[in-house]
């Protein structure tokens, strides 16, 4: 699993919170980096937050789903601030499965990855 945030301690945080509950996560802290991680790990799930630094998140999940570097994650799960209508569908279009809002309810993270 990869959680991508600009972040950092919002990234260790969820990281731990769910290696404690039995997966396997590396971070990465902007845009290419979760693009040249996934290339290397291939991983069932991403959480990856919008606003990073280089490249924006609906265009690393664009990049993700097209499967040019690696199978297309089984769950792309966004984190952001922003919940309206038009901000949930510009997170569909991208290829995102979950729209989630910060601060996230790690149980809620849980259910979906289960």
């Amino acid at each position: 699993m990869i959680v991508g945030d600009g972040n950092v301690d919002a990234a260790e945080s969820l990281a731990v919170f769910l290696e404690f509950n039995g997966y396997r996560v590396v971070t990465a802290y902007t845009g290419p980096d979760i693009l040249e991680l996934s290339s290397l790990v291939h991983p069932r799930f991403a959480i990856i937050a919008l606003q990073l630094p280089l490249l924006h998140g609906h265009e690393v999940c664009r990049r993700l789903c097209s499967g040019d570097r690696c199978p297309r994650p089984k769950r792309l799960i966004a984190l952001t601030g922003s919940g309206q209508g038009q901000d949930r569908q510009a997170s569909r279009e991208a290829g995102f499965d979950f729209h989630l809002l910060k601060p996230i309810d790690p149980n809620l993270v849980l259910t979906i990855l289960r």
